[in-house]
């Protein structure tokens, strides 16, 4: 849910969402007037929280955990599931959903809404990261130490550099999205790393992969 000052804003939606879900199925009131009002109480308290997620998703920055990614998958699709193993359960349990069926409509469809938005916002954060480490490694030259591409003059790239380049992962982004497949350079591994399946200080022991070319990063290397 919460790590390095970021949190899992998909993880929290989903919780909510199947708050409000069991809320409305809680709710047993014999006058329909009072059970209609509770009802829709329960929806407007929900399209007003997914109103204030999408506004974190798109101007929260701590609101995006790569994390998240990582261990949970974004958690969207696990989210997606338990849902619709509720919706066949309850089908075979042959409930009477009827007096629910307008607010979990409105629940569902904006929390597709809310997890579209912060689907794009992601999106949005690794293809700013992808093209800030593009230009380092067009202008760099050998081994880059990860340490010295920290701070630059755009917080939200720090923030971005920071949150991508995680442990022994960080040679292989360099490789990756080489220019034309030729690496020229590549941002070495954080201070303190013992995990070294690729390690750039060892140029010879770089894997041999197709497409991709080193030569030019060895010959600086040496």
């Amino acid at each position: 849910m919460y790590f390095d000052r970021h949190f899992n804003l998909p993880y929290l939606t989903g919780i909510l969402a199947l708050l409000a879900l069991l809320a409305a199925w809680l709710v047993r009131v014999e006058n329909p007037a009072a059970a209609r009002a509770y009802l829709r109480n329960i929806a407007s308290t929900w399209l007003f929280l997914s109103a204030a997620i999408v506004a974190c998703a798109l101007f929260v920055e701590q609101s995006f955990s790569t994390v998240a990614q990582e261990t949970a998958r974004y958690h969207p699709p696990m989210i997606s599931a338990l849902l619709g193993m509720s919706m066949i359960a309850l089908m075979k349990l042959r409930l009477d959903l009827s007096r629910i069926r307008a607010v979990a409509i409105v629940i569902l469809c904006s929390l597709c809404v809310t997890q579209a938005v912060s689907d794009l916002v992601a999106t949005h954060r690794w293809n700013s990261y992808i093209d800030d480490l593009r230009s380092r490694l067009a202008h760099g030259q050998g081994l880059i130490p990860w340490e010295a591409t920290l701070q630059t003059s755009s917080e939200l790239a720090d923030a971005n550099w920071k949150l991508f380049n995680k442990g022994w992962i960080v040679p292989y982004h360099s490789i990756i999205f080489a220019p034309n497949g030729v690496v020229r350079s590549i941002v070495g591994l954080p201070s303190g790393t013992s995990y070294r399946p690729v390690d750039p200080e060892r140029p010879n022991g770089l894997p041999e992969l197709r497409g991709i070319d080193y030569t030019p990063f060895r010959g600086l290397s040496r």
